[in-house]
């Protein structure tokens, strides 16, 4: 079987990479022969991440120049027609500037959805996550999507009921789990040398902080602007080192583009030695890791507080004690 998987495939959130992976992974326990399509506008992420499969998985360059925007372009259409099922993965069905292609999913999934029907590839939902979606536009292009899927399972009842409220076959609809549960963690003497290269000893007890820069955004704050959170956040900061003691503190930032937030925390707070963890395998001063680094080194946490749903998911995974900051 052949197949596609759209989804956010750039790496830089360790969410969305360790969806594509345990994907690709089940998949492939059930069919070691499985082949599979991945469009990314960051080929290099994709090759390097799973060319121990023997080119069973394929990067679809997705960039601008190939004349496609973000996900709608020749190259998927492409390996949509090669693929006997397409699959949409992670939470990219929302309708946050909804008629920006260049940032919005759902817009080009609105002309993908038609496309799999006439190329005569089987379009699934698979494990997703659905929403926001505040705009009856939104709610209409959900339900375009829909009816050219022959499944849609999601990840929790939220996106099962907005599906329903966006007039979706309940039929179709069917609640299962986030696929990134079962994402694969480190080997325990790669986890003891990133906390080594992290300055963290391996004897003393961790705790995890995750902060994500979407407030005001995706993050509702009742008014709150990003200094007033920082100050707020600063005085968390502060209780929490008092009340853990004598546990570490260590920031993780599953998404790259959360790096330059949690640095102006780390200001905030007056600690410059306070150690960031971050998913970007790509960074050029080796400071950046992958998912299963990330997955590894929760496992180590006495406790993990996040703001990021896939930091939650994968510090849950690995059976640490969490709290969410919503």
């Amino acid at each position: 079987m052949k197949y596609t998987l759209l989804g956010s495939n750039s790496g830089r959130n360790a969410g969305d990479a360790a969806i594509l992976s345990a994907v690709i992974d089940e998949f492939s326990r059930v069919d070691p022969d499985a082949e599979f399509f991945v469009p990314t506008t960051n080929m290099e992420f994709v090759r390097r991440s799973y060319a121990h499969l023997d080119g069973r998985v394929r990067p679809v360059n997705i960039l601008p120049y190939t004349g496609s925007v973000r996900l709608l372009g020749p190259t998927t259409m492409a390996a949509m027609a090669r693929s006997d099922a397409t699959l949409i993965c992670d939470g990219i069905i929302f309708d946050v500037r909804l008629f920006n292609p260049a940032f919005n999913f759902l817009i080009t999934l609105v002309g993908l959805a038609p496309w799999a029907r006439l190329v005569r590839t089987q379009l699934f939902g698979y494990c997703m996550g659905i929403g926001p979606l505040r705009t009856a536009s939104g709610r209409r292009f959900t339900r375009w999507v829909g009816k050219y899927c022959r499944e849609m399972l999601v990840r929790e009842t939220d996106s099962r009921d907005l599906l329903l409220a966006s007039g979706v076959d309940p039929s179709k609809v069917s609640v299962w789990a986030d696929v990134a549960f079962v994402t694969r963690p480190a080997a325990p003497e790669r986890v003891d040398r990133i906390l080594s290269d992290l300055g963290l000893p391996l004897d003393e007890p961790l705790v995890g902080v995750n902060v994500t820069r979407y407030i005001g955004d995706w993050v509702a704050t009742g008014g709150l602007d990003q200094a007033g959170f920082l100050e707020q956040f600063r005085e968390v900061f502060a209780k929490l080192r008092a009340r853990l003691a004598p546990a570490r503190l260590v920031l993780i930032c599953t998404q790259r583009m959360d790096l330059g937030f949690a640095q102006q925390l780390r200001e905030a707070i007056g600690d410059a030695a306070l150690p960031i963890l971050i998913n970007d395998p790509a960074l050029e001063d080796g400071t950046g890791y992958d998912c299963h680094d990330l997955m590894g080194v929760m496992g180590r946490l006495e406790l993990f507080i996040g703001m990021r749903l896939h930091s939650l998911i994968l510090a849950s995974a690995m059976k640490t004690p969490i709290v969410g900051i919503v």
